[in-house]
């Protein structure tokens, strides 16, 4: 990404360096110059209001859920396995699914269904 905007940052560099047409070599460029690239900054704001900021709001929420779960929360992992965990390393947790552990890391987090100190849902019984 970084070769990327450094080759558009010397772009603009260069447009603003050119002079506008019928100008003088030795005449600094007028606003005529940066016109042409309106259009080319237009799309630069719109791509990044609406595609990279989104994705870095998901990515920031993602690390915050991975970072919030503790032993005893029911968890969900992106593969679909629903498990307790039993235990919380740094990169890394212990899910308790079945009779067995597994050990994964903590980026397949998809969503926590129950914090441990919550209590289960328990269904309302209506009265007659």
């Amino acid at each position: 990404m970084a070769p990327l905007l450094g080759s558009f940052v010397s772009l603009l560099a260069q447009a603003a360096a050119t002079p506008a047409p019928g100008a003088s070599p030795g005449q600094p460029a007028g606003p005529a110059a940066f016109t042409g690239l309106l259009p080319f900054l237009f799309l630069g704001v719109i791509f990044y209001f609406l595609g990279i900021r989104p994705q870095q709001k998901r990515q920031r929420e993602a690390r915050e859920l991975a970072a919030s779960v503790k032993p005893g929360d029911e968890v969900v992992t992106t593969g679909g396995i629903l498990g307790r965990v039993h235990s919380v390393k740094e990169k890394t947790f212990l899910l308790t699914v079945a009779e067995g552990r597994l050990e994964m890391d903590k980026s397949v987090i998809g969503q926590v269904v129950r914090r441990r100190d919550e209590p289960a849902a328990v269904p309302a019984v209506k009265a007659k």
